[in-house]
């Protein structure tokens, strides 16, 4: 074979061909190197609140702080209602003696004179009377109330009547002398209106006593014949 001949002048490019069929994909190529960090975004919206945590454990105590200053006073409130009454309380000791007071004055019970035959009133008591007649001869009491009412656990009422009196007078009042007599006593208890008790007199001068006793106090008199016709009597006490 003889040498090449020169390379000719080049013809005009062709129309392309149909595209071939893809060949299969070739290796994955190394990463390539890491690019700039971009800007910051905008703040995202805020979520939704979360759920509420557990309470945590009591702290201990912190110390007592100063005292503060006293406030003012308050108004006074409307006074309450009275409470019931509570149980008597027991006795108290008793106390000192006091300072003697003045001397007292006695005051003498009133007399009461009565003359002639009919019957004279000396002592009205809210129970009782006392009376005499016949010139002074004669003493009665006699009991013009009825029993109060009987009171469960108190004692009875009661009235008692008592008079000593003369009896035989001897002698002359007028005479040096003079005259004398026994003495008697009379009682009873006196439970109805009417019931009565009677002590006689005799000689001017003689004297009798006379005693009333009831639940509440004593009263005592003495009534003297002062002359054949008059008699004076007079509370004691």
């Amino acid at each position: 074979m003889g040498p090449m001949g020169p390379l000719g002048l080049q013809g005009f490019q062709g129309p392309q061909g149909p595209q071939g069929q893809q060949g299969a994909t070739g290796a994955q190529g190394a990463d390539g190197a890491v690019g700039p960090a971009g800007p910051q975004g905008p703040q995202g919206a805020q979520g939704a609140q979360g759920a509420q945590g557990a309470q945590g454990a009591q702290g201990a105590q912190g110390a007592q702080g100063a005292a503060g200053a006293d406030g003012a006073d308050g108004v006074d409130g409307a006074p309450g209602l009275d409470g019931a009454v509570g149980p008597t309380g027991p006795q108290g000791p008793a106390g000192p003696t006091g300072a003697q007071g003045p001397a007292g004055v006695f005051v003498q019970g009133e007399q009461t004179l009565a003359s002639g035959t009919g019957w004279f009133t000396h002592y009205t008591d809210p129970t009782w009377v006392l009376e005499s007649s016949s010139n002074g001869a004669s003493l009665k009491l006699s009991r013009t109330a009825p029993v109060s009412e009987i009171v469960e656990n108190q004692p009875p009422q009661y009235l008692v009547f008592g008079m000593v009196y003369p009896t035989a007078c001897l002698g002359q009042t007028t005479a040096a002398a003079g005259a004398s007599a026994s003495l008697k006593q009379g009682f009873r208890v006196a439970v109805n209106p009417g019931d009565a008790l009677s002590a006689t007199m005799c000689l001017e001068g003689s004297f009798a006593t006379i005693s009333v006793q009831d639940q509440d106090k004593r009263t005592e008199l003495r009534c003297t014949r002062v002359s054949p016709t008059s008699i004076v009597c007079q509370k004691v006490y």
